[in-house]
């Protein structure tokens, strides 16, 4: 919540996944519906939406393009749906490397452990999406996450990619 400060990666990754874990699956979803209408109304939110499969715990997106882990690399690569997802490299729905890949995207739907209000993002510690994101420098970069994972700041490192904007179920946040 706005006020905590961690000097950590560790510790913030442990308290924000301790937060989010512990809403019940109606908190989630009632969340997950406030938080996609506030995203939706945003005026940039148009094109080739770069979305997510959500884990359980996690903010459902509005749909887009779906990413897929390249094996043996930090890439990844976002398709077109074109049928029922598969259990990708992680353990999560992904979908499949035959389908058709996504041109120019505008827009990222970014999942987070948790957010800083001045940009930062803390992920799930890989670091795909920031390998990704460095490649797409003129898309918008939206971080999606609950209230209770929003943060004054995040410990960043020089490779960690800052969000252009932050998307809870009470707010919808430009950083400036």
């Amino acid at each position: 919540m706005a006020g905590d400060f961690f000097t950590g990666k560790q510790a913030a990754r442990e308290e924000l996944e301790r937060r989010r874990r512990s809403l019940t699956s109606e908190e989630v979803r009632v969340k997950g519906e406030e938080a996609r209408k506030r995203l939706l109304a945003l005026p940039f939110f148009r094109g080739v939406i770069a979305s997510y499969a959500p884990q359980p715990f996690e903010l459902e997106p509005p749909p887009g393009v779906l990413p897929r882990v390249v094996r043996g690399s930090r890439e990844l690569v976002f398709h077109h749906v074109e049928g029922e997802l598969e259990r990708g490299v992680l353990g999560i729905a992904t979908p499949s490397a035959a389908w058709k890949v996504a041109g120019k995207i505008n827009v990222f739907v970014v999942p987070a452990v948790g957010l800083g209000l001045d940009g930062s993002r803390l992920g799930r510690g890989a670091g795909y999406y920031d390998a990704t994101l460095v490649r797409h420098p003129s898309a918008i970069k939206v971080g999606f996450t609950f209230d209770c994972c929003v943060v004054d700041r995040l410990p960043m490192e020089s490779w960690d990619v800052w969000m252009d904007w932050i998307v809870t179920e009470s707010r919808a946040v430009e950083v400036t």
